[in-house]
């Protein structure tokens, strides 16, 4: 009888124990995903999905604009800061691309890293999918020992090894 009451007690315990555990974890969870979200830049990486940072953006005469949409009148202005040469503010979701490198080629997968003005990024490529800035990748075809991709205007070829 005293070993079966103990063996319940021992049970008991275990299972608040396991309950407070979880609770506890749960808890801590819920607290760091308050305080990550209340972060206006949050640390990269952190395995949570947060949405764009909302920032008030500061435009100029040298953006495009559509007349329906905003109501607006006259030229813009875009075609007068090309010819002077400014280089303009990429007010676009994705980052302006500044270079392609074609890495190699698995299986008919390619691996292209793409910098940006964000950093670099590795995107596994295959005939049909979309580069960044470039378009759709046409074809990935191995011609004189040396991978090439071809998507839109953009043709990229291997390094050879």
């Amino acid at each position: 009888m005293a070993g079966s009451k103990l063996s319940k007690l021992t049970d008991i315990l275990t299972y608040v124990l396991a309950v407070g555990l979880a609770a506890g974890c749960l808890a801590f969870a819920g607290h760091k995903v308050l305080i990550l979200r209340a972060m206006e830049n949050p640390p990269p990486d952190m395995g949570l999905n947060f949405p764009p940072a909302k920032r008030k953006v500061i435009t100029d005469d040298t953006i495009e604009v559509d007349s329906l949409i905003t109501g607006s009148t006259g030229a813009s202005g875009n075609a007068a800061a090309r010819q002077r040469g400014r280089i303009l503010q990429p007010y676009a979701a994705e980052p302006p691309i500044q270079d392609y490198r074609l890495l190699t080629v698995i299986d008919g997968v390619a691996f292209v890293e793409v910098r940006t003005l964000r950093g670099k990024d590795i995107i596994p490529l295959a005939a049909g999918a979309r580069l960044p800035g470039a378009g759709q990748v046409e074809w990935v075809e191995r011609t004189g020992g040396r991978w090439t991709l071809k998507a839109g205007d953009v043709r990229l070829m291997a390094e050879p090894q």
